[in-house]
């Protein structure tokens, strides 16, 4: 079975100041902080103490400052600053999962994202759980997040 991806929706890259590293960019390149109001929603979701997304070149950056957190600060401290995960849309997650974990690549975790700040208004509510972390990285050398694609039909 194959699953089929959207466009990348964004990297998530792990640094120690997530406001250094944008405004780095903006001095640079010009970069400009994009989808604020889902960056707010991901830091209240705990753990994570800063989270700002970057349009770098047509590409979203997801900068993430983990504090104490998770395999972002596992990673941080053993690795230093990197991709995280590379994230993509799916019409359902179920199979995805079931096909990567059949691959040797584990669920991590499963969120409740609130798609709405990052899609618009009009995103219907998901019938499954919408957002999950699969550990792909000894494989890839990075994650997958996936999230829901909320049109997506039964």
């Amino acid at each position: 079975m194959t699953i089929k991806l959207s466009p990348l929706v964004h990297i998530e890259i792990v640094v120690h100041d997530a406001d250094a590293a944008y405004e780095m960019l903006n001095r640079v390149f010009g970069a400009i902080k994009v989808e604020e109001k889902f960056s707010d929603h991901l830091e209240t979701l705990g753990g994570l103490e800063r989270i700002v997304h970057v349009e770098l070149g047509g590409t979203i950056l997801q900068l993430i400052e983990p504090g104490d957190y998770g395999t972002w600060a596992e990673q941080l401290k053993t690795s230093g600053p990197g991709v995280h995960n590379i994230t993509y849309q799916v019409d359902h997650i179920a199979p995805a999962i079931a096909a990567l974990e059949k691959e040797g690549c584990p669920l991590q975790s499963q969120l409740p994202i609130d798609l709405k700040l990052l899609l618009g208004e009009d995103t219907p509510e998901p019938n499954e759980p919408n957002a999950c972390m699969v550990d792909s990285k000894a494989m890839l050398g990075f994650r997958l997040e996936l999230f829901h694609k909320p049109w997506a039909k039964e």
